[in-house]
Order: structure tokens, then sequence, then C-alpha cells
């Protein structure tokens, strides 16, 4: 399961949207970047490496404003 390019969610009590990003796998700017190993997310938020999603796009996931 993996979120959609500006889709719009819900993790806990936060409203994020999944972005695309044109730094391959680089954290910059992630809701996510200050854990070590986030990949325990993934069955939560989907993946965030092209190399792993279906739509082949590296994505961060942002707060939505």
């Amino acid at each position: 399961m993996d979120y959609k390019v500006d889709e719009v969610f819900t993790f806990g009590q936060k409203e994020l949207k999944c972005v695309k990003t044109d730094t391959p796998q680089s954290c910059a700017g992630c809701a996510f970047e200050q854990f070590i190993d986030c990949i325990v997310l993934d069955p939560f938020i989907g993946n965030c490496q092209k190399k792993e999603r279906e739509d082949k796009t590296d994505v961060i996931f942002i707060l939505n404003s």
C-alpha cells in the first residue's frame, strides 16, 4: 500500500501529504526524517523510495497545510 503523489492522509493526529522529491534517498523535509530507521513505518505509510514503489517515484511525507 503506497500513498499516491499529492494524496492527503491522516497518520495519528497529523494530516500528511505524499509529495514527489527530486532528491532520491534524502529524508530532508520529510515529517519522519528524525527517525533513524523509518522502514518500520512502511506497513502504515507505504514506501518512499522509487525502487520500492509501483509508480517508481521518490516521495517524502509532509505536514499538510
